[in-house]
């Protein structure tokens, strides 16, 4: 549902589970086995509140479902990792809220595919000149996108403030706007709101709307007077520019991150999900002060560590070294680190334009490239596990051989749009499935993309997850409006109309698209466009796909989010 940072590849591990396919997440424990919940202190985690039985569903969840920082391993084993990511760490969490509740395993499954769906990474939004309560300082940030109008956002916004008083310094609530359509007035309210904070009475003007079920315009402008604005000075702020842009670019964050209506709650850039309860606000808010205390205690341990006084004896200087890694190096110790050093002083950054060792790549600011990093974890969870220097380096070697391999594609019949095929500089392929929302809002980004880069062209290759569903007729569909040369356009009704692809559905929009319908059924059920796709998806599946959508970059496999793609982009062109 989210961009975020490389999640694209990992959010659809999970994104088909249901009530059918819940048997994957039954009760699996293995007698005499250890249990896969970590063993920190009530002040750390809140995993043990969980009763004994609650402890064993746990593990048998955890033993199953996959983990965030990297796909091959289950949540159950990324949790005992030395290096385990705070994905993993708030995936768990998250999964111990569920099954503190008792939730029977279809719930379960639901809210671990929502919330992956989701994204694990942080999403950044913008903070400055936007409402808020609280200490700007303060280790965990609410932010809510909501609409006036909304009786749900009205109840929410009660729920916090009795929430923020309970935490205080700790807590800070951002208000964002994103006023739904079929709200007739709840652009304006948004606009008087946002003109009242040039008065320096936001709360009171949104507290005053809320109040209200659906206040009409004249009420609305009766509020801004009980709350003793400037009329004058309203009605000019509230239709000048300054407001406008506001909205606009909230509105524009929030489909950015794809948010699935109001309110849209994100606690330090993760969003909340659909249950917006006291005691799940409470659990995640819990969860990221007890994360912000691991990153305060290490970040005392590197400060100890760059002036030499750990437990008393010099330590070697190195985890600072690493701006991205300090947090993850600082668990080595002494000889380890060392060992670290002396690997990726004698590996080559893998990372594109960078012409330098390993370790020099991971000493940027930046880590030098997702890949390095990656590798970098690896070594690291390596050295940890005891692994020789000879099998790390084969492992790595093979990491690299595997991700910047470059794979060709057959693109003469593939769509494309951007720069034309002979004067692009950049060519990006796209798999994707109709009825994957992730790929919906990667498809409005792509648009977005090849209008603000010259010399990128992308094409746009099927690959239904179930090649039996709705999903392989609905690529069907795109093949033979292809054939009549509307594509695109047919293309953009599939995504927009994702849970009507029926048959019927299909010859609909092929009807208002203007298509000839009986050459379209014809091409819709031939062998010819069911070989296509069946093609396409091989491909795919032979370029080591896992899940929609996945972009290649120069028939390289780009493992990071839409904002890094672009990025990436940028510097790939710069460098041609």
């Amino acid at each position: 549902m989210h961009s975020g940072e490389g999640s694209w590849h990992f959010r659809n591990a999970v994104s088909d589970l249901s009530t059918v396919a819940v048997c994957l997440l039954l009760p699996a424990l293995l007698l005499g086995c250890s249990s896969v919940v970590p063993g920190r202190s009530a002040t750390q985690s809140l995993l043990h509140q969980l009763s004994d039985t609650g402890r064993e569903r746990f593990d048998s969840y955890a033993r199953q479902l996959p983990c965030p920082c990297e796909v091959e391993r289950t949540l159950g084993e990324c949790m005992l990792d030395a290096v385990a990511c705070e994905s993993a760490l708030r995936l768990g969490e998250n999964l111990a809220y569920f099954v503190s509740q008792e939730a029977p395993p279809p719930v379960v499954a639901r809210a671990m595919r929502d919330f992956v769906s989701a994204g694990t990474s942080e999403a950044q939004f913008a903070l400055d000149d936007r409402p808020s309560r609280g200490s700007v300082d303060a280790p965990v940030q609410v932010v809510t996108f909501s609409d006036f109008y909304c009786p749900h956002c009205a109840r929410f916004a009660k729920r916090l403030d009795g929430v923020l008083e309970q935490y205080g310094a700790e807590l800070r609530t951002v208000f964002k706007h994103y006023p739904l359509s079929q709200h007739d007035h709840a652009l304006q309210a948004a606009r008087f709101a946002a003109a009242a904070q040039e008065q320096g009475k936001f709360w009171e003007m949104a507290d005053a709307i809320f109040s209200e079920a659906g206040p009409s315009p004249v009420r609305l402008l009766e509020l801004a007077e009980s709350v003793g604005l400037d009329m004058q000075r309203l009605e000019t702020d509230a239709n000048g520019a300054k407001v406008a842009a506001i909205i606009a670019e909230d509105m524009r964050e929030a489909e950015l991150v794809d948010i699935p209506g109001t309110p849209a709650v994100y606690v330090n850039g993760v969003e909340l999900g659909p249950d917006l309860s006291v005691e799940r606000l409470r659990w995640v808010i819990e969860t990221e002060l007890w994360l912000h205390s691991k990153r305060v205690a290490v970040d005392e341990v590197l400060l100890a560590q760059s002036q030499g006084v750990v437990g008393g004896e010099a330590q070697p200087s190195g985890p600072e070294q690493y701006p991205v890694l300090s947090h993850f190096l600082v668990r080595l110790e002494s000889e380890e680190l060392k060992r670290f050093k002396n690997l990726t002083r004698g590996e080559l950054c893998p990372c594109e334009s960078i012409s330098d060792s390993l370790d020099a790549c991971l000493m940027r600011q930046d880590g030098g490239c997702k890949l390095s990093i990656q590798l970098a974890k690896q070594l690291m969870r390596g050295i940890v596990e005891g692994a020789s220097d000879e099998e790390l380096v084969l492992k790595l070697d093979a990491m690299v051989s595997e991700a910047l391999q470059v794979h060709a594609f057959e693109l003469s019949d593939a769509p494309y749009k951007g720069a034309s095929p002979e004067q692009a500089r950049v060519v990006v392929v796209e798999f994707a499935d109709y009825r994957c929302p992730h790929c919906a809002a990667a498809n409005r980004m792509v648009d977005e993309l090849v209008e603000e880069l010259d010399g990128v062209v992308v094409y746009f290759k099927h690959f239904p997850l179930d090649p039996f569903s709705v999903s392989a007729n609905a690529a069907h569909a795109a093949v033979a409006a292809q054939a009549q040369g509307k594509f695109w356009e047919m293309h953009a009704m599939l995504f927009e109309h994702a849970d009507a692809l029926s048959d019927e559905d299909l010859l609909s929009y092929a009807l208002d698209l203007g298509l000839e319908l009986e050459r379209f059924e014809r091409e819709l059920y031939s062998s010819e466009t069911a070989y296509r796709v069946r093609a396409e998806r091989a491909e795919g599946n032979a370029a080591g796909l896992r899940a929609t959508p996945t972009f290649f970059v120069n028939g390289v496999y780009f493992d990071g989010s839409y904002s890094e793609l672009v990025e990436y982009l940028r510097s790939v062109l710069a460098s041609r």
